[in-house]
């Protein structure tokens, strides 16, 4: 009698898990998809979402740095929602954070910002305003140009 019962509550369980959809986080994480060569971060900055994406070893030529980057550079591109993508300095590497494997066209979602593997890279759509980048090993792009 109590088998049926476990049962019951394991197919609860997995039913109250498919209804959640995939692509909808609330938490910080970290992400991948296997075809990309970026890794991403998504979380809040001064309670808005955030992401950034970043490249091991890019082979195209990125802005100067700022006077002030004490850090990385050239190699990681994130954006507030609402505001234009932006090269980032950094100290840290999105790959230690041990990135969650996507499956390939499963877009990741925080706000309003969405994040989905493209055959020109890794490509983060901010929804509300159309800013975008696209970060790959050999290119990267950012819309607005120039921000």
């Amino acid at each position: 009698m109590n088998k049926p019962l476990v049962f019951a509550i394991s197919s609860a369980c997995v039913a109250a898990a498919l209804a959640v959809p995939p692509t909808a986080q609330a938490k910080s994480y970290a992400f991948y998809y296997g075809d990309t060569a970026a890794v991403c971060f998504s979380g809040q900055v001064e309670n808005k979402p955030h992401v950034e994406c970043e490249v091991a070893d890019p082979t195209f030529t990125a802005p100067k740095p700022p006077t002030t980057c004490q850090g990385v550079w050239g190699n990681r591109i994130g954006m507030v929602q609402g505001a234009a993508p932006t090269f980032e300095c950094h100290t840290d590497s999105l790959a230690a954070l041990g990135p969650e494997y996507v499956v390939q066209g499963t877009p990741q979602i925080i706000g309003s910002i969405s994040c989905i593997d493209d055959p020109a890279g890794m490509k983060c759509t901010d929804t509300s305003t159309g800013n975008f980048f696209i970060l790959a090993t050999n290119s990267y792009q950012l819309n607005p140009p120039g921000s």
